[in-house]
């Protein structure tokens, strides 16, 4: 069977089963592209184009299907996230417009709790064993990102917020009742991407000057910042695009718009290595293999696979004619690749 078009793909973390979206038609394959369901969200057919995110949830159970890049031009009765029981396709729970449209979310570890944050500044967890939703907190600013520690013990939210022409950004921990265990303060830049190392022992938030901080999840301490060298221009035109630790938690990847790629060592935070790299990051996505031995870069044109030391290119995937890639997965135990090609 040929797989469908698709303008954004994901896989379940055990591989069974990957689901794209093309527009609002959402449908879900076995890896031979067998055909398990289809679902189509009710949108007004002039926003038909619109990306739909798909994230799967830890075990695979559930898939959240976000609105897309334009949600705010979306009729107010639409949802903004809807929950698909990946068994059958059947929708399990929707987020209506009315509480805010989506700015981004993070499973629990559980597969039942689901946090996201909204455009309206608030913090909501989704219950699907109880068909709860309630409010965690509402910070005064924007929640610019949000994370659950991998043992669901806490969840990190990056706030930015503008007050008598200052900036102010915030990280504050909270537990799953949205009591606050600690928050930090007083950085100059704003956090855009949070990424856990593989035991949670380590905090990386990725900022909007392409500096990247370090941080102890069980004080809130700082323990280091990375500045990305200068390379003959101001840094803060840029921003971090990509974070990645490798499996043993001892080397940093940072990818900024500007498509470079810097590697750090954790212990020292010392740079190990910077090059430019050969794909448009601002528009593509950057992974880390596995093994933490391939920087995984994707654009339009292909997929790359790159050696994160020397910047060279060790393979290539390009799509077939008339067709332009616009989305990479990586499966978490094997690494097999999933690809996502539209055509023109």
């Amino acid at each position: 069977m040929t797989p469908s078009p698709a303008i954004e793909c994901g896989g379940t973390p055990h591989g069974t089963q990957f689901a794209t979206s093309d527009g609002p038609d959402i449908a879900a394959h076995t890896p031979n592209h067998e055909e398990l369901w289809r679902l189509t969200l009710d949108v007004p057919a002039d926003d038909c184009w619109k990306r739909a995110e798909l994230d799967y949830s830890p075990t695979g159970r559930w898939l959240a299907i976000e609105a897309g890049d334009n949600a705010l031009e979306w009729r107010k009765d639409q949802p903004t996230l809807t929950i698909v029981d990946t068994a059958t396709g059947a929708v399990a729970a929707q987020l209506p417009k009315s509480q805010g449209s989506l700015n981004c979310l993070s499973w629990h570890p559980n597969d039942n709790l689901l946090a996201v944050s909204t455009l309206k500044g608030q913090v909501l967890l989704v219950d699907l064993a109880t068909d709860d939703v309630r409010t965690l907190m509402e910070p005064t600013g924007l929640p610019h990102a949000i994370s659950w520690h991998p043992d669901g013990t806490r969840l990190v939210v990056a706030e930015f917020d503008i007050v008598d022409d200052d900036e102010h950004n915030t990280l504050h921990f909270i537990d799953a009742t949205g009591t606050l265990l600690w928050q930090a303060t007083g950085f100059d830049s704003a956090p855009l991407l949070l990424t856990w190392n593989h035991d949670g022992t380590l905090l990386a938030s990725g900022h909007d000057d392409t500096s990247v901080r370090l941080w102890d999840p069980t004080t809130g301490h700082l323990k280091h910042t990375l500045n990305l060298p200068e390379a003959g221009f101001p840094r803060q035109a840029f921003w971090v695009k990509g974070l990645a630790f490798s499996r043993d938690s001892s080397r940093l990847l940072v990818v900024t718009s500007d498509s470079y790629a810097t590697l750090w060592d954790i212990a020292t935070a010392e740079l190990l290595s910077s090059h430019q790299a050969e794909w448009n990051a601002e528009r593509g996505r950057a992974l880390l293999s596995r093994d933490g031995t391939t920087l995984i870069g994707q654009d339009s044109e292909a997929v790359r696979g790159i050696d994160p030391t020397s910047g060279k290119t060790q393979w290539l995937i390009t799509p077939p004619d008339e067709t332009w890639i616009i989305d990479v997965d990586a499966h978490p135990t094997t690494g097999h690749l999933l690809v996502g090609v539209s055509e023109w």
